[in-house]
């Protein structure tokens, strides 16, 4: 009998694996209060030119601020590059193209901050795009 719930237990543990590795893949996204999505993007030409992009989606009724920032990686620190802001109500969505420097990482970062009707800070979120090379 032991060994009969010992054989169980350790088929159930062996086929519980794949759904395990499976969920790891899986992105994991932070819960907000305000914003029903925030997104950041970057794409680098061949001839220098970055497009960046961010966007904030909120509930209705508030006001939001979107600021796109590209950094620049210099000896390993990231430094802003430039920066760009706009304010909206429930999708706001920003897009900027920049020059950039040959021999450069560059990422883009969005912030969103979302006010009340009376300016009261409800929620600030940023999100990050993958590293490009230039």
């Amino acid at each position: 009998m032991k060994k009969a719930i010992s054989i169980l237990l350790v088929l159930s543990l062996i086929l519980a694996l794949p759904t395990v590795a499976q969920a790891a893949t899986i992105p994991i996204m932070p819960l907000y209060t305000h914003i029903s999505s925030i997104t950041s993007g970057l794409s680098i030409s061949s001839s220098g030119m970055a497009s960046c992009s961010g966007q904030v989606i909120h509930a209705s009724g508030n006001h939001a601020r979107l600021v796109v920032t590209l950094q620049q990686q210099r000896n390993g620190v990231w430094q802003r590059f430039d920066e760009w802001e706009t304010t909206g109500s429930t999708m706001v969505t920003l897009g900027r193209d920049r020059a950039v420097t040959t021999g450069f990482r560059y990422r883009v970062v969005v912030t969103a901050t979302i006010f009340d009707a009376t300016g009261r800070v409800l929620e600030t979120a940023s999100r990050t795009s993958p590293e490009r090379s230039f």
